[in-house]
């Protein structure tokens, strides 16, 4: 199983190779035949701001809400955001920080049972 931390680490990476690949000339397939719009968590959006302009966690959320006010992420996605800015917006599983997080939730999961 793939942890949270490396998922958002790929996801972040997806993102950032579809831009450098992408010719804003050219629309995508997919966005001519979407009938919906795509909705992306705003934790997703943020920690990407946090990574490509290198901004605080405040900062990228500060960002993100000028374009739409209404966006709060939850508490745990906070926790997630924060430990990101504080491992330099990348996700190291070997990192004391990414260690001590991970206990965190663990030893959460035992008082809820």
């Amino acid at each position: 199983m793939v942890s949270r931390g490396v998922k958002l680490s790929l996801v972040i990476q997806f993102v950032l190779e579809g831009e450098l690949r992408r010719d804003p000339d050219i629309p995508l397939e997919e966005e001519e035949a979407q009938s919906e719009p795509l909705i992306i968590s705003a934790a997703i959006i943020t920690a990407y701001l946090m990574r490509t302009e290198q901004l605080s966690q405040e900062g990228a959320l500060e960002s993100l809400r000028l374009s739409c006010e209404s966006v709060c992420p939850n508490d745990g996605f906070l926790d997630q955001l924060k430990m990101f800015e504080d491992m330099g917006f990348k996700v190291d599983p070997a990192s004391s920080i990414y260690k001590r997080f991970r206990l965190r939730i663990l030893g959460g999961f035992r008082t809820l049972l």
